[in-house]
């Protein structure tokens, strides 16, 4: 498990992580520092009580907080190549809705390369009321040798309609009658379904 702090820690208390998420990859250091306490709001609503953490990984930080019984809210990142800010804008948890009128929608399924053989999952989530649509793609990659899955590439989706959305470099997945088709450039494809919710 990644350690984010304890019960017992004050302003300024670093926790310290190595981790290695294949046998093949480099090491990982993460230095997580805690700031402190603060409500925050993002667009899935007001999250009272955030822990704020700066993490530094190798010269690369961000700050994030985390709401209770909810998790990572909000990060704002700075690293060499520039930066970025990630905000909740929908999710349903234990049963709740964020925000309480979001209709959250899961898309999930299998893709294959018809040129490669290779073949893993993909899924997707967002609130059918936004206005562009973005979504983020989830890829993992099957070794048939370890019978595992690995991550492999993520791809930022948008949609203006909530049927089709499309994502660089290449990407076009629809969806229609909770069914999910899709391509990537003329040798993957993505078959799986949708359902959504409040």
């Amino acid at each position: 498990p990644i350690i984010m702090g304890s019960k017992s820690m004050q302003e300024g208390d670093a926790f310290y992580n190595f981790f290695q998420v294949r046998s093949d990859l480099p090491f990982n250091y993460f230095e997580r520092t805690f700031i402190g306490i603060e409500d925050v709001t993002v667009p899935a609503g007001t999250f009272p009580d955030c822990m704020k953490i700066l993490i530094n990984s190798g010269g690369n930080f961000a700050i994030r907080y985390y709401a209770k019984n909810i998790g990572l809210i909000k990060e704002i990142r700075t690293d060499q190549g520039g930066g970025w800010l990630l905000e909740l804008s929908a999710a349903r948890i234990g049963g709740t809705s964020y925000p309480p009128n979001a209709s959250v929608c899961v898309a999930r399924g299998t893709w294959n390369d018809n040129s490669t053989g290779a073949t893993g999952n993909f899924s997707f989530f967002y609130n059918s009321q936004d206005s562009p649509i973005q979504a983020p793609l989830v890829i993992t990659v099957y070794d048939a040798g370890t019978d595992s899955y690995s991550p492999g590439q993520h791809a930022a989706l948008t949609s203006q309609d909530g049927v089709t959305f499309t994502g660089d470099p290449d990407i076009s997945i629809t969806l229609n009658n909770g069914a999910v088709s899709g391509t990537k450039g003329t040798t993957i494809t993505y078959t799986g379904t949708v359902s959504c919710g409040n």
